[in-house]
């Protein structure tokens, strides 16, 4: 009762949907949320381990100030290194503006030299391109008298060579090549149609031959099978004395041997006798020949099968001995022999013929059509002589108008650029000479002013370091005030520290890099503790491998290094539990998964997890981005480009 009330509301449901036409749009209204991913094989094992140190000192010189100036400019910082004749400070005077001197000096000998460089590049470039208008207009003018001289011949000579109907011209020569080609397609087709037919002749003999051939052969193999079993009970007395041991050990394979032969009479009855031998057309030959080829296999099927019955024979005294047994089994095996030779004959015959009949009308068509082509070419080499020859004539009377008229220009070109590069050369040298002068007159006058200026720069005499500085900028300062203190410095080092799985990435001579003031300073570790401090760190000190101009700064060392497993943002690793964390990766480009990974080691913004090969597969990527808020409800999953 259920199922039919269950039934009768499901008919009711369906009949009350088929009467609305409205259809229902589920409209998305999700927005695009966007995320960065990269595949796990991208991640390297390559990062850079970052320490601080700290530089040393000793022993002073003071310098002081020669005359009642005002600092203006300190290059300097306290335990700074410097070098030989480096300047250290600049003072200015009120009075007598050296410096602004010394900077219009500077400034008046620049403009001077770009001038004189500017208007000589100018007035190079200007005679230069003179030289080369010149040039091209002189080869310009000779290749235009050769050119047209050339054009002429072969447009005269074109024209020779599109008159077909005169001997040895090239178009004659072509249409003769063109009707050779026809000539050879015509024969070859005939010659192709004569093979063809005389190659199926030759199958059809040979198929004729091959039927008969096997009609003798099925009827050997009947007439030895009908003594065996008596199908026709033409032998039934000589059957009788060893029918009940011939194959006694296997009924059934006799049973089975009887109807194979019982088939083999009847197949050449229905099928060999009636093939037709005249073979109206190809489809006939292929029949026949499918024909013979499934008597053959019914022929192999039996001669397996009448052997393996002989073999389950028993052997009587006086009925049927081994004698006779071997020697019905030598009678078949020689049956067997004759057909395996047949049937590879055939076989090939078979391969033969198909492959001809299959492709023989397409070798003909196809060669019947090119010459088609050949003709329909010939037609339009004709036509295309023809009008290229009117074509020729014209273009011949137009050449010949062109080429007086380019001449005649050309000629009146080469007088005017011959008077432009003779001014040119006039003009450059005389707006050299004054520009030379000028810069001899900015010369003196900035050695004037660099003498004056030399008076305001504080230098240092040897390659020390500066320990105190004693003024402050803008400070005016008398004879002998203190400005600076230097002192001297041994080769500096710094001592660092290493965790003790950091110790594995380094060793002694390993490279340590700084770099500040836009260089790079490369050090080398000199030593490492074997023994750990009380903080469970282990001290190791660099050496430089060349001076730096600090002491007493803290500095940042960088150590790169190679680690054991990848190495990944710290952004992208979230924790999980102790020493266990999580990674989101992208599956197929739109599933999201979580993956359990052991953190190794942390290095700056990098750590060191050991992961497993198993997340290692292809679409697969590590999120890089907080996907906390995304809701596959509300939010597209896209990747950043």
């Amino acid at each position: 009762m259920k199922k039919i009330i269950s039934i009768t509301l499901i008919l009711l449901l369906i009949l009350s949907s088929c009467g609305k036409t409205e259809e229902i749009v589920e409209k998305n209204w999700k927005t695009d949320f966007f995320i960065s991913a990269l595949p796990f094989q991208t991640f390297e094992n390559k990062t850079t381990i970052k320490k601080v140190g700290k530089l040393e000192w000793s022993q002073d010189i003071k310098l002081t100030s020669q005359a009642n100036w005002r600092v203006s400019k300190i290059y300097v910082k306290e335990w700074q290194k410097v070098i030989e004749w480096q300047t250290l400070i600049v003072l200015s005077d009120n009075i007598a503006n050296y410096s602004i001197n010394l900077d219009r000096a500077i400034n008046w000998l620049e403009k001077a030299k770009i001038n004189y460089d500017s208007t000589k590049l100018s007035l190079d470039k200007q005679i230069f391109d003179n030289e080369i208008a010149l040039e091209k207009i002189k080869s310009s003018l000779e290749t235009a008298r050769l050119n047209s001289s050339i054009d002429i011949i072969q447009v005269e000579d074109s024209l020779s060579n599109l008159d077909y109907s005169q001997i040895d011209t090239k178009s004659s020569l072509e249409l003769d090549k063109l009707n050779n080609s026809i000539s050879k397609f015509e024969l070859d087709l005939d010659n192709m149609k004569k093979s063809n037919l005389e190659n199926i002749n030759t199958f059809k003999k040979s198929l004729v031959k091959e039927v008969n051939n096997q009609k003798i052969f099925i009827e050997d193999l009947v007439v030895f099978g009908d003594k065996l079993f008596d199908i026709t009970w033409k032998y039934e007395d000589s059957v009788k004395i060893f029918k009940d041991f011939l194959w006694a050990k296997d009924l059934m394979q006799k049973s089975n041997s009887k109807t194979l032969l019982n088939d083999l009479v009847s197949y050449k009855t229905n099928n060999i006798e009636k093939i037709d031998l005249v073979f109206s057309d190809d489809q006939s030959i292929k029949d026949s020949i499918e024909i013979v080829n499934n008597w053959y296999e019914k022929i192999s099927i039996y001669l397996d099968e009448l052997e393996k019955t002989i073999q389950n024979s028993v052997i009587s005294i006086w009925q049927l001995s081994q004698s006779q047994i071997d020697a019905y089994a030598t009678t078949i095996n020689t049956y067997q022999s004759l057909y395996s030779s047949n049937n590879s004959i055939f076989v090939s015959f078979k391969n033969s013929v198909n492959t001809f009949l299959n492709t023989y009308k397409n070798n003909e068509s196809s060669l019947s059509k090119q010459l088609e082509i050949l003709n329909k070419e010939k037609d339009i080499l004709l036509k295309n002589y023809d009008l290229s020859s009117t074509q020729t004539k014209n273009n011949l009377d137009k050449i010949k108008i062109s080429t007086n008229d380019t001449l005649n220009s050309l000629e009146l070109q080469l007088k005017q650029i011959e008077n432009n590069l003779s001014n040119s050369i006039e003009s450059r040298n005389l707006t050299l000479m004054w520009l030379e002068n000028i810069i001899r007159e900015s010369e003196i006058a900035l050695e004037s002013a660099r003498k004056e200026y030399s008076k305001l720069s504080i230098k240092a005499p040897v390659s020390w370091v500066i320990s105190d500085i004693n003024i402050d900028l803008w400070v005016d300062v008398n004879n002998w005030t203190l400005l600076l203190t230097m002192i001297w410095t041994n080769n500096s080092e710094v001592e660092i520290s290493f965790k003790d799985k950091e110790l594995q990435y380094v060793e002694v001579w390993t490279e340590v890099k700084m770099s500040i003031w836009e260089k790079t300073f490369i050090w080398k570790i000199y030593s490492i503790s074997s023994v750990a401090d009380t903080n469970l760190n282990y001290k190791a000190n660099v050496i430089f491998d060349e001076n730096i101009n600090l002491i007493w700064w803290i500095v940042d060392l960088f150590i790169d290094i190679s680690t054991k497993y990848p190495l990944l943002p710290i952004n992208a690793v979230e924790i999980w539990s102790n020493n266990a964390w999580n990674i989101k990766i992208l599956k197929n480009w739109n599933d999201i998964d979580t993956v359990n990974i052991k953190l190794w080691n942390v290095y700056w913004n990098f750590v060191e997890v050991i992961t497993w090969t198993w997340i290692i597969y292809d679409n697969t990527n590590v999120i890089l981005t907080d996907i906390t808020n995304f809701d596959a409800n509300k939010f597209n999953l896209k990747i950043k480009q």
